[in-house]
């Protein structure tokens, strides 16, 4: 970077977490332990440069726990959300 940011801020607080990712064609589903979502990612070019979030679908049950719990329950999660919402066509305007 050329310049600094600036913060008033006085205190260094860290945090970490883990994501779990699973990606269909151009598509990833991520999955992070601090958020009760997956949020849905379309990346448009072949480097994954752009990027738009398609979806954050809410994953929490009424008890208060998760329905996905593990990459493998993520990435059926994943494929049934694939057949559900997109359509494969020969060439989009």
């Amino acid at each position: 970077m050329i310049k600094k940011i600036k913060t008033t801020l006085t205190e260094v607080e860290t945090r970490t977490s883990n994501q779990m990712v699973v990606d269909i064609n151009n598509m990833s589903f991520i999955l992070d332990e601090q958020y009760p979502w997956i949020k849905v990612i379309c990346c448009e070019d072949a480097d994954g440069e752009i990027s738009v979030e398609v979806d954050e679908i809410d994953i929490l049950n009424e008890d208060g726990s998760v329905q996905v719990n593990s990459l493998g329950e993520l990435e059926v999660f994943a494929l049934n959300w694939y057949f559900n919402n997109v359509e494969i066509v020969a060439k989009y305007v």
